[in-house]
């Protein structure tokens, strides 16, 4: 099956018409995804959209984040102190976005998006976590947001030694000493690649809808002490 041709098999399955694009940027595809989904309704180009994020373990790419010695053989530990690498996933998830005025019960509103690519390296973020904060600028500019209005952020959190210290710089840059609660999920989900971002918003939204605040999953010390990392347990929202 060729990778760009997902989508259209999946629309020739189920009988959905309308725009269809496969998305394919690594990390963030998920996300790229449901912004492309919400920028579609926006335009009126559909009145619904599915948004489906999947992304298979091969050897290919369990060799890959070997060569990198980016693995942890004990299981990723996000933002914990003795943390040294990711743990490998495999997931698939998916989201419908509806126009609002269609929508007959409350439900989740999809304020904005921000993106940025510090093109630092093939492989590597930044180290001071400027192209994060830059897309986290980004995004609260777009939902006409101010740093101190958010109530929780889900981090990326992929339990690596560079990326969970840059993840932490640039939350510091955004919301100085009183960052909002952080957790991630990678812990026990793992690294799902371009399914990722689909659940993790999922995760968001069933935190959102229950009230609580997830936990991180592994995590025992955390590592960046200034940051408010959340700990292994879920634990109730404040009002």
């Amino acid at each position: 099956m060729q990778a760009n041709l997902l989508a259209e098999d999946l629309a020739a399955e189920f009988g959905a018409r309308g725009p269809v694009q496969t998305v394919s940027v690594a990390c963030v595809s998920g996300l790229v995804a449901i912004s492309q989904g919400e920028k579609m309704i926006r335009r009126g180009e559909a009145d619904a959209v599915l948004v489906v994020g999947v992304d298979c373990l091969s050897e290919f790419v369990v060799a890959g984040f070997t060569a990198l010695k980016a693995l942890d053989p004990l299981g990723c530990r996000p933002f914990d102190a003795s943390r040294c690498g990711l743990s490998a996933g495999e997931a698939g998830a998916a989201i419908v976005l509806v126009r609002g005025d269609l929508v007959s019960q409350p439900a989740i509103t999809i304020r904005g998006f921000g993106g940025s690519n510090d093109a630092n390296h093939l492989t590597g973020p930044s180290r001071d976590g400027s192209g994060l904060a830059q897309a986290i600028r980004v995004a609260l500019n777009s939902a006409k947001l101010s740093p101190n209005e958010i109530d929780f952020i889900h981090a990326h959190g992929t339990g690596t030694s560079y990326n969970d210290a840059m993840e932490s710089l640039a939350l510091k840059t955004i919301f100085g000493g009183t960052s909002p609660p952080v957790s991630a999920s990678k812990g026990m989900l793992g690294h799902t690649l371009g399914a990722a971002g689909v659940i993790e918003t999922i995760c968001c939204a069933l935190a959102m809808e229950e009230n609580f605040l997830p936990g991180t999953p592994r995590l025992t010390v955390a590592a960046e002490a200034r940051r408010k990392i959340l700990s292994a347990n879920r634990a109730p929202a404040c009002d």
